[in-house]
């Protein structure tokens, strides 16, 4: 009888300890957001984006996140080229836009940067749901369902929007 009694107040302290361990999946995410804030990016929970018109109401909820390349200060005339814009994952084809994507809100960039895009998107990550230019960041959102090497890929093509 001693025995169980100490056996359950064991259980009592352990459960709550092992109930706080991080899962696999986010374990893996910790890492992918330190990995990117090391490359120099800017992780921010957020609720992924999507098109009203097509999915409904937006949630309430943070189920994404955005991963955010901030403009060098030398960048000034490549920033005003790029301009701003949001291009996301949709069922509809919009013109002078790669299949299944669209620009939010019909603000397109440049044709050039159009044709920059058209490279671009096809090499995301399956889980990318859209990609957005500011005159502070450019920005990637995604759920975070790939791998480690998913964050190297998405620095190469920050980079290759921002010179182009």
């Amino acid at each position: 009888m001693v025995y169980l009694v100490i056996f359950i107040g064991i259980c009592l302290v352990i459960g709550p300890v092992l109930w706080l361990q991080p899962s696999a999946s986010q374990k893996r995410k910790a890492k992918m957001r330190s990995e990117a804030m090391a490359k120099g990016l800017q992780v921010n929970l957020c609720e992924l984006p999507k098109l009203e018109k097509q999915y409904g109401e937006k949630r309430k909820e943070f189920n994404g996140v955005a991963y955010r390349m901030s403009w060098r200060r030398d960048d000034k005339r490549r920033q005003a080229e790029v301009g701003s814009w949001f291009c996301i994952k949709g069922k509809a084809e919009a013109e002078g836009v790669p299949p299944l994507w669209e620009w939010k809100d019909d603000k397109a960039p440049s044709d050039d940067m159009q044709k920059i895009l058209f490279d671009v998107l096809p090499q995301m990550p399956k889980d990318v749901v859209a990609v957005e230019s500011t005159p502070e960041t450019l920005s990637i959102y995604w759920s975070e369902n790939g791998q480690l090497g998913d964050v190297d890929r998405i620095v190469e093509l920050l980079e290759s929007l921002r010179k182009g």
